[in-house]
């Protein structure tokens, strides 16, 4: 996201501790959420797919890493074959492209509908984020 890259690099100009840690806070709060709301929005069988959807923290808070490790989470996300839908990538930001990488090599003719979970609960949950983010920076007298 272009705004979450630049706030970074004012962060970085500003080294204001305690901006930083409302931001890093803010953050985490918001992957956490992110990750909840997948963990709903997943379809269960053995809740495998349910449990292997994590965040995890990078460089010091700034970055967040939201994954499902279930190898198959790109199919139950997106579909396959004639169902691929790629809507929920797109209405997130992210290049159909970004898809391809999952996609088979055409050997099977199998044709699964896609249960998007992990895009929804992006698109439900960021958009919060900047809001938050803009009233914790403006608090400390700073601008986004």
């Amino acid at each position: 996201n272009q705004e979450i890259q630049r706030l970074t690099r004012k962060l970085k100009r500003w080294g204001n501790s305690d901006l930083k840690g409302a931001v890093v806070k803010e953050l985490a709060y918001t992957a956490y959420d992110t990750v909840a709301v997948a963990k709903v929005k997943a379809p269960v069988d053995d809740g495998f797919l349910k449990g292997n959807i994590v965040p995890t923290k990078r460089k010091g808070g700034l970055n967040w890493n939201i994954q499902s490790r279930a190898r198959y989470s790109a199919y139950q996300e997106f579909g396959t074959g004639r169902a691929v839908n790629l809507s929920q990538l797109r209405e997130s930001g992210y290049p159909e492209s970004y898809a391809a990488q999952f996609k088979g090599k055409g050997v099977k003719k199998i044709n699964i509908r896609p249960q998007p979970f992990f895009f929804p609960a992006i698109n439900q949950e960021w958009p919060k984020m900047i809001p938050r983010l803009k009233k914790e920076i403006q608090k400390r007298g700073r601008k986004f």
